[in-house]
């Protein structure tokens, strides 16, 4: 019984262990997807006109893409604006999901 319960704390022990790298290997990959970010002056935004012109988009698929929240806008002023890699993301997801 006695070596029973040592092989579990060993066991344990190791889970620990190996939870702890997990944990530092995340820690170094958030550090450096942090350091890959784009500085906010160098990133593109598209207002609404943009992305429906450019996507050749109309007003009511826009419209059916905010309510799927295919489509997330940020709203300054009271004008839709995007980030141009999150149109990306919403692209590849539509992709991703057949729907072109």
């Amino acid at each position: 019984m006695l070596s029973g319960l040592k092989m579990i704390i060993e066991l344990l022990t190791t889970i620990k262990n190996q939870l702890g790298k997990l944990i530092d290997l995340f820690t170094e990959l958030v550090d450096i997807k942090r350091q890959q970010r784009v500085p906010l002056q160098e990133r593109h935004i598209w207002t609404k006109g943009e992305l429906l012109d450019k996507m050749n988009m109309s007003e009511p698929t826009y419209n059916r893409n905010l309510k799927k929240e295919l489509l997330i806008p940020m709203r300054l002023g009271g004008s839709d604006m995007y980030f141009e890699e999150d149109i990306l993301k919403a692209i590849e997801e539509s992709r991703r999901k057949g729907k072109i």
